[in-house]
């Protein structure tokens, strides 16, 4: 059904400038993970009409002008100002305090969701079948994650869980899980005795499954489908912060902006442009979420938030605090079997034989 748009859009240009920059400085409410919260079976997302946007809508082509401008900024930033972001021999002690920390809060999150019933994140189920005895590959994953011993043995169980997920579940929801993968490969490479070449391609990891999650959250949760999107704003008015300072911002315009804020901050970590000013934006967001929910007084919807955002949480603090990592030219220099796309494993094992 085709919404009418004349008092939708009426002020659009001021309102979407104003809400860009407030998404990006102080919206941490709309980082929360749509699906988390509603389910696209949830009889409110299935009674209600379609919303799809198309691309012939001003806000649409606003908000894709504000995206393309901001990542050629990012760009031209990147490369006039002095950065620190490709670091690949940052101390040992820094290294192994964010190694332990990322660890440590991945095998929390992975062991919390595994008692809860869910795979690897909030709105997985894992009731019958093979997922759910993958539940019991991630708990033990997740216990030896926490408890530091076998950290191997746990990164690949993880990793095997991961790859479940995707021959089970499709390719959709397994990227949106994607940073998991890119975590659990960062504690098999950065402990490879932390030499610049292991840690290097660990953060480049990191930071490109990082990218590659948000941007598929942001599009299977908001952009392609909004239907779920504006239920959870129906439920949680809060949310749509836009409205309290005084703008005409629709739940259907508002669900259009956070899919596209967070297309624009994955799309930065996946190209490696500002990647420490990126992390540092968006781990803020994400820790003033849980304020959010807590001040709210949705206690259970913080506690949800903070046990699904721990990974992420984890893998911003390693981009922000380690650096960006290799880019894809030093990539292939340093590992041609990770830029030909070769399985991770494989990967690992020949980047521990290269260092004996």
């Amino acid at each position: 059904m085709q919404l009418a748009t004349s008092s939708c859009w009426h002020g659009l240009p001021r309102s979407l400038l104003l809400g860009f920059g407030l998404t990006l400085c102080g919206g941490a409410p709309v980082r929360a993970h749509v699906k988390w919260f509603v389910d696209d079976g949830d009889p409110a997302v299935m009674a209600m009409a379609p919303q799809n946007y198309t691309l012939t809508e001003p806000a649409v082509l606003l908000w894709t002008a504000i995206a393309l401008s901001t990542l050629a900024l990012a760009w031209w930033l990147q490369r006039r100002v002095a950065d620190t972001s490709s670091d690949l021999q940052p101390s040992h002690e820094r290294h192994g305090i964010v190694s332990h920390g990322v660890t440590l809060a991945t095998g929390a999150s992975v062991l919390a969701l595994a008692y809860a019933g869910k795979l690897l994140v909030p709105c997985m189920p894992a009731e019958v079948g093979l997922l759910h005895l993958m539940l019991y590959a991630q708990g033990i994953a997740g216990a030896l994650l926490v408890v530091g011993f076998g950290l191997g043995a746990g990164a690949a169980l993880l990793v095997m869980v991961w790859i479940c997920l995707t021959v089970t579940m499709g390719v959709a929801d397994a990227l949106s899980s994607l940073h998991l993968l890119g975590l659990a490969v960062f504690v098999l490479l950065s402990r490879s005795g932390r030499t610049a070449q292991g840690l290097s391609i660990a953060l480049w990891l990191v930071r490109v499954t990082l990218g590659i999650s948000l941007i598929t959250a942001a599009l299977t949760e908001k952009l392609l489908d909004p239907r779920a999107a504006l239920v959870f704003l129906q439920r949680y008015p809060g949310v749509n912060f836009m409205q309290d300072v005084g703008c005409d911002y629709s739940n259907r315009l508002f669900a259009l902006s956070a899919g596209a804020c967070e297309v624009i901050f994955g799309a930065l970590l996946l190209c490696g442009w500002m990647t420490r000013a990126t992390a540092a934006g968006l781990l803020t967001l994400l820790l003033l979420s849980n304020v959010y929910f807590v001040v709210a007084g949705c206690p259970h919807e913080a506690l949800v938030e903070a046990v699904g955002h721990l990974p992420i949480i984890g893998a911003l603090a390693v981009t922000l605090i380690l650096g960006r990592g290799c880019s894809l030219t030093q990539l292939r220099t340093l590992m041609p079997t990770v830029a030909m796309g070769l399985p991770v494993v494989r990967t690992w094992w020949r980047v521990r034989r290269l260092e004996r």
